[in-house]
């Protein structure tokens, strides 16, 4: 499939499914999406998209939530116009960090990323064990 638009509904749950492995700890959940849709047939490129369209609801609402949460302590120590100024920048420099990695993508695929994550897991794993 070149679009996540064109995955059928059964395919697409494969993804949502490989999405929830993120919930074990220290488990990447962009890759654990990218992953599901690389299995559920779905181009690299594709399977990018489809992951950060799926970070959208669950990283949106878990902000919304701290923000709900934390309101009283957010607007006394930061102030309404520095945690609008906070959002902006963190949503432009998001903006670009994604764009780069999907340019990315698109020339080198997923090896890289996937031999990263690796690397780390070991290294967090040896240094556990010290």
């Amino acid at each position: 499939y070149e679009t996540a638009a064109d995955l059928p509904p059964r395919p697409a749950l494969l993804v949502g499914l490989c999405h929830l492995l993120a919930l074990w700890p220290g488990t990447s959940r962009s890759l654990a999406s990218m992953s599901g849709g690389l299995l559920a047939g779905l181009s690299t490129q594709a399977a990018a998209d489809f992951a950060f369209l799926l970070a959208i609801p669950t990283l949106g609402t878990a902000t919304v939530y701290e923000l709900l949460k934390e309101r009283h302590t957010l607007l006394a120590d930061v102030g309404l116009y520095h945690m609008g100024i906070g959002l902006a920048v963190s949503f432009a420099v998001g903006w670009l960090v994604i764009a780069g990695f999907l340019r990315y993508l698109r020339s080198h695929g997923l090896g890289l990323f996937a031999i990263y994550r690796v690397v780390l897991a070991l290294a967090v794993l040896w240094l556990w064990r010290l």
